[in-house]
């Protein structure tokens, strides 16, 4: 079954491809709030000029998936170093457990708090990392899906004229 896009198949989205767009509705009619169905299944029509939306519908796609590599590559690096920092420390806490299994609570004691201090150290590098990385993906993300939804507002506006799409969603205030 080939792919067609359609208007607002997600109410933050200007148009997007899928192959049954009964499912969508279908999970619309059973999950979304009972104020927003009724407008989301009213605005969910095929696009007439597919061909416009499906090529920058892949602009989009292509700047979102590029983004995403350079954060997952961010966070993969961030997490293999906190992995690696955490499980030399888990090692170090586990040899000592083992050895001092009879003085249990004084070592114990010691040896949890240097290995909660590494890796509560390791664990917040992380966090800031992958945050940045995050963050860095979720601009880009957002300035691709602005544009993408930018450069359809002229196509939507003439096919889809009755809609209350702001350029950001389909929702007035009241509703959402």
């Amino acid at each position: 079954m080939p792919r067609t896009y359609y208007w607002h198949i997600h109410h933050d989205v200007i148009a997007e491809s899928t192959e049954n767009i009964e499912e969508r509705k279908d999970y619309v009619r059973c999950n979304k709030p009972i104020q927003q169905v009724e407008i989301r299944l009213r605005l969910m029509i095929p696009v007439k000029d597919q061909d416009a939306v499906g090529k920058a519908y892949e602009e989009y796609d292509a700047t979102r998936d590029k983004a995403y590599e350079e954060y997952d590559a961010t966070e993969g690096k961030a997490r293999k170093e906190y992995d690696a920092t955490e499980g030399k420390a888990r090692k170090e806490y586990d040899a000592i457990w083992d050895k001092a299994y009879e003085e249990y609570d004084a070592i114990w004691d010691k040896a949890y708090e240097e290995y909660d201090a590494t890796e509560g150290k390791a664990w917040k590098e992380y966090e800031a990392t992958e945050g940045k990385a995050w963050k860095k993906y979720n601009v880009i993300r957002d300035k691709a899906l602005k544009d993408y939804n930018a450069s359809l507002w002229e196509l939507h506006k003439k096919e889809h004229p009755d809609c209350p799409w702001n350029g950001k969603t389909i929702f007035p205030e009241e509703v959402q």
